[in-house]
């Protein structure tokens, strides 16, 4: 999974998938890609939708460090644990790119709560199909485009 904004306009030859490390950079085993899937209702003005596939040129090879993990399709309501993860910035600056994979233990929000908690710029790109968390206030991943996976059990969360 990668984020929307992300693949957005690239190239299918520019995009690959390093898996097996926790390092953005280093590590792991690097797989090349065939193809992007993009969500069919992605808006990226809105915002909404954000999520895209990478079908790799060859099977992944799972191991200890390598593992499948299982799509959700439940409704994902108020204060469910989850898990978020990803590399991004870590502050405010452009150049605050964390190396090292990120992890955040959260409880998700009804989106009207999240909405509520927002300034009005900010609750328009909640849609429906947003996973909102909150934690405390400055902690999650507010900082721009991370690469969010938020993981409940082995499962990769949507909001439907």
């Amino acid at each position: 999974m990668i984020n929307f904004n992300a693949a957005t306009g690239s190239n299918v030859t520019r995009v690959s998938t390093r898996v097996g490390s926790i390092t953005r950079n280093s590590g792991g085993v690097i797989y090349p890609s065939e193809r992007l899937i993009f969500h069919p209702e992605r808006n990226g003005t809105a915002r909404a939708f954000e999520v895209s596939m990478i079908m790799t040129t060859i099977p992944i090879v799972f191991t200890n460090l390598v593992q499948p993990i299982a799509l959700g399709s439940a409704f994902i309501g108020d204060f469910i644990s989850a898990t978020m993860a990803g590399w991004g910035r870590t502050t405010t600056s452009p150049h605050s790119v964390a190396t090292t994979l990120q992890f955040l233990h959260v409880p998700t929000l009804m989106n009207d709560d999240c909405r509520s908690r927002h300034t009005s710029g900010n609750a328009a790109l909640i849609h429906d199909s947003t996973i909102c968390t909150y934690l405390r206030r400055n902690t999650g991943h507010c900082f721009g485009k991370i690469y969010i996976l938020s993981i409940m059990k082995k499962t990769l969360l949507f909001r439907r």
